[in-house]
């Protein structure tokens, strides 16, 4: 019975998860990104997100190493990921909070939101999913990091030329920048050598 319970809830969380991801941070609509109007601060967001993601992996990394030898049942390694990325958070947060105070006060509500964000879950689970050895998880980290600072000046540029487009008032808002990112990813699909089916 206990069992079934904590199924319940880690399938609850997952989903949770996978919806904030896909719903929001997929598609840059969540009220973090939209006041992200200038390239420094959409640097210093992402800059923030990459440490969060590249803290989380190193962590998640020793705690694999230190409980390789135990067999934990399936559920708990989601708890083991969001825990990664929790004191990844908590660790950022005391070292600026304690050295940098005039910092923290400026970025505080972006590291938390850094830090709550898919991309850092995401990119934990998709470490440790692949495997590989040290250096190939931290410049996995480094290299989600980049793209995702890289996609949100896409989008801010691409939101820049559709609000001086004439978009027809039916594909204003979401719809628009839903086709938008749709066409950037397949080009981007197609820049890195994939093909599309025939």
């Amino acid at each position: 019975m206990i069992y079934a319970i904590v199924e319940f809830v880690i399938i609850m969380l997952s989903a949770a998860t996978f919806e904030n991801i896909i719903f929001t941070r997929a598609i840059g609509i969540d009220n973090t990104t939209l006041t992200l109007k200038n390239t420094k601060q959409i640097f210093q967001f992402g800059s923030l997100t990459t440490l969060v993601q590249l803290t989380a992996v190193i962590i998640n990394i020793l705690v694999k190493y230190i409980t390789k030898d135990i067999k934990a049942p399936v559920y708990s390694i989601n708890i083991v990921y969001l825990s990664s990325v929790i004191i990844s958070y908590l660790l950022i947060m005391f070292l600026y909070k304690h050295f940098k105070p005039q910092i923290y006060e400026k970025i505080k509500y972006k590291l938390l939101t850094a830090a709550l964000s898919g991309c850092a879950y995401g990119t934990v689970l998709i470490v440790s999913m692949r495997g590989g050895d040290f250096l190939d998880s931290i410049s996995y980290a480094l290299g989600s990091g980049l793209g995702f600072t890289a996609s949100l000046l896409m989008i801010k540029t691409g939101r820049e030329r559709l609000s001086i487009s004439n978009v027809p008032k039916a594909f204003k808002g979401v719809p628009i920048t839903l086709m938008y990112l749709g066409i950037l990813s397949l080009a981007i699909y197609g820049l890195i050598g994939h093909q599309l089916p025939s």
